[in-house]
């Protein structure tokens, strides 16, 4: 997309560049130019909204961080990622690394072998350049930190990374350092106040929790709020609707169960806030088939609209969906019930679905009764029995 999609009003580009930095925390000109160009252009009104939502927009050299302070410990945003711990841990210790390092470029091959080194030397989880499953997580924890403006590719074609990934084999790929975006990687403060919380006065930070939750999530659950809080909504709604559409774009539907923001589908930025469910993935079929098994056992609570299955149930459920379904599940789903929980877990928080308690329980939000098991069907039988899922998914990751 090019920046003469948002020349019709500065409103609109300045709402998009709010969606992108929600979704993409750190802009820079080699990573993410679209959305770089548009925070510099507004930066002042990006600014004053990021303050409005307690957060802080802050700029090293040609590298924009949205950093989202925490209140009490938490933010509002769930976690979206799908990627697997392991690139996570290669990429932060790449980091550290390049912290530490006094050159301005980098290849993949002496990535790997200061990896090892340094994992060797903190005695972490080893890293095995030998192994081809290793040297994946290298690679998609090296694209981490080139989505975030970290390292940018010099020296590199799909055909040399592929070569290095299954044979380890050649330099990999050379990779110029960023180190402003290196900077804006990590704040040490919002890491302190995510660890070791302070008690916030709920009555001062309760707007911006609220704006929060609707700009983030894309919903608000009264309901699931405190009668003070309640009061507090009742009282400002107006404000609050018309400053979330004010930033977003987007339309705000008020019911007595649910606040709701519409995003608009007019730019990237938005599309992609709009999370994809359901969709055809085996990780969604079996996020249906746990939660249409689930929600009409499970037990009301206090709160308007919600139900909580306890973590003995959610174990139970798992395990027979993994016996029925075994042969038909992917590769990665087939290898134990805890997997089939963990991606159906990861697929209905992300779709605003479920709250998961400390205890393991699942907490269903209202809207979940809206969702049943998908029945599946080849082409050629839609019309008749279902067929086994096996081959009508892509292999998820």
């Amino acid at each position: 997309m090019s920046l003469g999609a948002f020349s019709r009003t500065d409103a609109a580009a300045k709402q998009a560049a709010l969606l992108g930095l929600l979704q993409n925390p750190q802009a820079t000109p080699w990573a993410t130019p679209l959305l770089y160009t548009l925070v510099v252009r507004h930066e002042s009104d990006l600014t004053r909204w990021a303050t409005r939502l307690g957060y802080q927009l802050v700029r090293v050299d040609q590298t924009y961080r949205l950093r989202r302070t925490p209140i009490g410990g938490d933010v509002a945003m769930p976690d979206r990622h799908s990627d697997p711990r392991r690139p996570r841990v290669l990429a932060l210790a790449t980091a550290a690394i390049l912290e530490d390092s006094r050159v301005d470029s980098i290849t993949l091959q002496e990535i790997s072998d200061s990896v090892r080194q340094f994992i060797a030397v903190h005695q972490l989880l080893p890293y095995d350049p030998e192994a081809r499953s290793q040297r994946r997580a290298l690679v998609d924890g090296v694209r981490q930190l080139q989505e975030h403006g970290v390292l940018e590719s010099r020296v590199s074609t799909e055909e040399i990374l592929t070569a290095w990934e299954r044979q380890g084999v050649g330099i990999g790929g050379g990779y110029l350092i960023h180190r402003d975006a290196l900077v804006q990687l990590v704040d040490t403060r919002n890491v302190e106040l995510a660890l070791h919380p302070t008690a916030p006065d709920p009555t001062a930070t309760r707007y911006q929790r609220m704006l929060r939750e609707l700009v983030e999530t894309q919903a608000l659950y009264p309901g699931w709020m405190s009668e003070e809080d309640q009061t507090y909504l009742a009282r400002q709604r107006s404000q609050l609707v018309d400053r979330v559409e004010e930033m977003t774009g987007g339309t705000v539907e008020v019911r007595a169960d649910a606040w709701t923001l519409i995003l608009p589908d007019d730019n990237e930025f938005a599309r992609a806030a709009n999370i994809a469910f359901p969709d055809t993935t085996a990780d969604t079929w079996v996020a249906l088939a746990m939660l249409d098994a689930l929600i009409q056992c499970c037990e009301a609570t206090e709160v308007p609209g919600q139900r909580r299955c306890s973590s003995r149930q959610v174990e139970d459920a798992a395990h027979t969906l993994h016996s029925r379904s075994g042969s038909q599940l992917t590769t990665a789903l087939r290898e134990s019930s805890t997997a089939v929980r963990q991606r159906a877990q990861y697929k209905l928080v992300e779709a605003g679905l479920l709250h998961v308690g400390e205890d393991g329980d699942w907490l269903f939000t209202p809207a979940a009764a809206r969702y049943r098991d998908a029945e599946l069907h080849t082409a050629a039988h839609r019309d008749t029995a279902a067929e086994p899922m096996a081959g009508l998914f892509e292999e998820d990751a």
